[in-house]
């Protein structure tokens, strides 16, 4: 798993811009779609070696509530 911040700038629900930085490289990027942001996790996921679509732990059964 990789971990990132992502900043965003702008009007909220008008623009969908800003930076993004992985954490462990220290890596950045500015943004201005949300494809750009998208192409920059799954880089960064795959040079670090993380999968796209980790395998989901199962959830412990919860017992029936009387």
């Amino acid at each position: 798993m990789s971990t990132f911040v992502v900043s965003f700038v702008g009007e909220p629900l008008k623009t969908f811009r800003g930076k993004a930085r992985h954490v462990s490289t220290g890596e950045e990027i500015a943004f201005a779609s949300v494809n750009e942001l998208v192409e920059f996790f799954e880089a960064m996921n795959v040079a670090s070696g993380a999968s796209r679509m980790a395998p989901m732990k199962e959830q412990p059964e919860q017992p029936a509530k009387p």
